[in-house]
């Protein structure tokens, strides 16, 4: 018995701490430093896609990072994961917030010259809502498999709040013990956004005295440098928790200028900067909207743009790379100009004829070949892709409409470049508006280009279709387990029309077992046993009073009980005589038995 007990209370145990295991809360990699590798393990913790190729805009912390923004575009599909983790009065939060979504050209072209500071205002959904398309999110169950296919956050607990553009499915969770309280939320919104944050509280029990570090803002000094550093209001006398100095740059003078004209970096040609087609003055104030111009030795311009001066311009953090003397091919690499310019390009070959554009920080030689990399688009000259034009000017490419680029004239064959196979993913159509309806396509082989892509818009009547829905039965017929039942609808008229889908998940309550039958059948079938066991028994008493009775005494003589043929029918045995008088009883000599004739009736002693 003992060792019976023993061993429920382990099978409890391991049950238990499974369930525990299995509930655990989803803790994503909290990054050690502010270095590319401590970040993309933090992405890769969050997102099933890879960190390869993510752009990272992070602090400048080394012990750990205070303030970071990572992101991924493929097509119109943007991934953006942001954190910080920093002290808040006496307690250190960590903060995660990650994006997936279709957001449009516009929001990715802010993204790229986003800086870190810009993490609330580029991930809050509402902000973000004007920059997505419509979706085909219309059920908990098609907006879990849609998060998981994104996230590594799976959840079960999913919930449906708001209507219309502002529908969204979600779930939160939190876990919460002696050391800190973390919270998981997730939703996925139908119009072709999903979103999750983290957040961890540490629980730090409070001290006799608990620092309160204060940002302090150094003035800008003559470098054209400020630093901000941390004081304890509390004057604690510790430097526990006390986070890093940041040395940021700044207009020392106010001229709108941070730096010189000469200070950016250059390779490969001599640059001069022209605002408003005057040569720039470094004495001179610069406010409002200026044309800037970077002109070579031989005055022709090389890059322009427009730069409002109600921020200073960086002029430091500039750097612009041309190709060698000894290169087959122009290109044209420019860093810290995140904003829309125009670049020319040395057309080095008289038959090309198109250039590959890649929006990414990086070098040269990380564009590909084939210019069918992420991120990397090839553009006809004269043509348009993706919001880029190119046109030819003697010996020059001239491209509009890039941010953060590397531009690189395209040499290959343009037959052979077609080694990337799209494969184009549509949503299914909106519903009709103004007489058109919209879906979103996009290349899951990320080619880079628009090569077979089906159509995009096409014209639409609110009336021309109305959907007939065929369901199929509930599945399972019983509930089952995670009280969900699920069904297919398909609309037989292929309208196109999911807002008067029925419904296709629903709850269910399990079935709670009727066991009065099985009662009733026990009890009958118990009390047939005990009647049974009763008659047994009677009838092995009976047997036993009856003994081996198996003779009758007749007038003094045993004779067999009821033999074959005996006694015969009718027979009446003779009554034993009386005795007149009873003699009393002498003793006799014992006579010598006499021979006598027998009986002449059958079974009648000798001598009656």
């Amino acid at each position: 018995m003992k060792k019976r007990v023993i061993i429920a209370i382990l099978i409890l145990s391991s049950l238990f701490a499974f369930i525990q295991f299995s509930n655990a809360i989803f803790t994503p990699t909290t990054p050690s430093s502010c270095s590319d590798s401590a970040i993309s393990s933090t992405w890769d913790s969050i997102f099933r896609t890879s960190s390869s190729e993510i752009t990272i805009i992070n602090g400048t912390s080394s012990t750990k990072c205070d303030q970071f923004i990572a992101y991924k575009i493929n097509g119109n599909v943007t991934m953006i994961l942001a954190g910080y983790d920093a002290p808040s009065y006496a307690n250190k939060t960590t903060f995660y917030s990650a994006v997936e979504g279709n957001l449009s050209s516009e929001f990715q072209n802010t993204l790229s010259s986003a800086s870190v500071n810009d993490m609330s205002s580029l991930l809050n959904p509402s902000d973000l809502a004007p920059y997505t398309y419509i979706s085909s999110i219309n059920s908990i169950a098609e907006a879990n498999t849609s998060f998981n296919s994104i996230f590594k956050a799976e959840n079960a607990s999913w919930d449906s709040s708001g209507s219309g553009q502002s529908l969204y499915y979600g779930f939160s969770t939190s876990e919460s013990n002696s050391s800190s309280t973390t919270t998981v939320n997730a939703r996925v919104y139908n119009y072709s956004l999903s979103y999750l944050t983290f957040n961890r509280t540490l629980n730090i029990t409070s001290s006799s005295c608990t620092p309160n570090w204060t940002a302090i803002s150094a003035s800008c000094n003559s470098n054209e440098y400020k630093t901000m550093w941390y004081n304890d209001t509390s004057n604690c006398n510790s430097t526990s928790e006390k986070p890093d100095n940041e040395t940021t740059s700044c207009d020392f003078n106010g001229n709108g200028l941070i730096g010189n004209f000469s200070s950016f970096t250059e390779t490969n040609i001599d640059l001069e900067i022209y605002v408003n087609d005057t040569l720039g003055n470094n004495s001179k104030n610069y406010t409002g909207t200026q044309k800037i111009d970077f002109r070579d030795s031989e005055d022709v311009t090389r890059l322009t743009f427009n730069y409002s001066f109600d921020s200073p311009l960086d002029l430091r953090g500039i750097d612009i790379e041309v190709q060698d003397s000894d290169s087959n091919y122009g290109y044209i690499v420019i860093h810290g100009l995140n904003l829309s310019k125009i670049v020319w390009i040395n057309k080095l070959n008289s038959s090309s004829s198109s250039v590959c554009v890649k929006n990414y920080e990086g070098s040269v030689g990380s564009v590909s070949d084939y210019c069918n990399a992420s991120r990397e688009y090839l553009v006809n000259c004269p043509g348009e892709e993706n919001n880029m034009e190119c046109d030819i000017d003697g010996d020059y490419f001239v491209v509009s409409g890039i941010t953060r680029s590397i531009i690189k004239e395209y040499l290959n064959d343009i037959t052979e470049r077609i080694t990337c196979t799209n494969n184009w993913s549509c949503t299914v159509w909106s519903e009709c508006s103004s007489g058109q309806r919209i879906r979103i396509c996009t290349d899951k082989s990320y080619c880079g280009n628009n090569l077979g892509k089906p159509a995009t818009t096409e014209t639409c009547s609110v009336n021309a279709c109305s959907a007939n829905w065929d369901c199929t039965e509930w599945k399972p017929e019983k509930c089952p387990s995670n009280s969900t039942q699920t069904r297919t609808c398909k609309d037989l008229n292929s309208c196109n029309i999911t807002s008067s889908k029925p419904q296709t998940v629903q709850s269910c309550e399990i079935e709670e077992k009727d066991w009065k039958p099985i009662i009733i059948v026990a009890s009958i079938v118990a009390v047939i046993i005990i009647l049974i066991i009763i008659v047994i028994i009677i009838i092995m008493k009976l047997k036993r009073n009856k003994g081996d009775s198996g003779y009758v005494n007749i007038q003094g003589m045993n004779y067999p009980r009821s033999p074959p043929g005996f006694p015969p029918s009718g027979y009446t045995p003779l009554s034993a005589r009386p005795i007149a008088r009873p003699m009393p009883m002498q003793p006799q000599p014992r006579p010598m038995p006499q021979p006598q004739s027998p009986s002449p009736l059958p079974g009648v002693p000798f001598g009656a």
